[in-house]
């Protein structure tokens, strides 16, 4: 089976969820392509999609979220955005025929919205009938995937599907069966044997993390935590966050 594999690099979740699938279903004998969809149409707007995101949540988190808002509005309220979206991935996935029709999917998964509705387009468009499965990789659903036309909606939690359905989708096509992960965090290991591969002392630990990009109040989690009264070490996971990595040194 050929399984066409569609994200946007926007942080690094997507793409690793993808990997990790693909991952799997090499290992299962399955033929497996990864495109950055974004990327693969105009590396430019690719790579402005993906600064544009990581700066505004990063800096103005605020703001990211009142444009979630209102993306969630406009596509409950304003038909004229629905159709413009539609437009823009009809336009879109025009540059992706040659894909296509070279590998010629068995299946495409999608690990971001705007990939899904990509998707669906070259669907609509009669070019690939193949299946199309989404990978939410968020404990919310962007409005953008209410615009997808998918077989399957794979959702990190069953606490989604209520949410999912009054937003219009069909509860027939949700899969709560959670976010996939690389099949190396399966293999259990000994904690002490893993803290040795670390390279850090045989004591409990508490592992902190704010995703690819570093992002969350770490800082504040870190003094609270080092506030308790019992003898535990930190792991601190900063991503591609720089400045995060400057600051906790500070209150190392």
């Amino acid at each position: 089976m050929r399984i066409l594999f569609l994200s946007v690099t926007a942080g690094q979740g997507h793409n690793q969820t993808a990997k990790g699938i693909m991952q799997r279903m090499s290992e299962r004998g399955h033929t497996c392509k990864l495109l950055d969809t974004f990327d693969y149409i105009e590396p430019v707007f690719g790579e402005a999609v993906d600064k544009g995101y990581r700066m505004t949540v990063a800096h103005t988190p605020k703001v990211f979220g009142k444009a979630f808002t209102m993306m969630e509005k406009a596509e409950q309220n304003i038909p004229l955005t629905v159709k413009m979206n539609q437009k823009l991935s009809d336009y879109l996935s025009k540059e992706l025929f040659d894909v296509y029709d070279s590998f010629q999917p068995n299946v495409v998964v999608s690990s971001h919205s705007c990939a899904a509705q990509i998707s669906s387009s070259v669907y609509s468009m009669g070019v690939c009938a193949a299946p199309r499965i989404g990978i939410v990789t968020d404990y919310t659903l962007h409005p953008y995937w209410k615009g997808a036309n998918l077989d399957a909606l794979v959702t990190p939690s069953e606490q989604l599907t209520y949410y999912i359905v009054q937003a219009g989708m069909p509860e027939r096509i949700i899969r709560p069966i959670g976010i996939p992960i690389n099949p190396k965090f399966n293999r259990a290991i000994d904690k002490s044997e893993a803290r040795a591969q670390a390279g850090i002392p045989d004591l409990p630990t508490v592992l902190i993390m704010g995703g690819s990009m570093g992002h969350g109040d770490v800082i504040t989690t870190i003094e609270r935590l080092d506030r308790l009264p019992i003898d535990f070490q930190m792991v601190v996971v900063c991503g591609s966050n720089e400045k995060l990595k400057k600051d906790r040194k500070s209150v190392v």
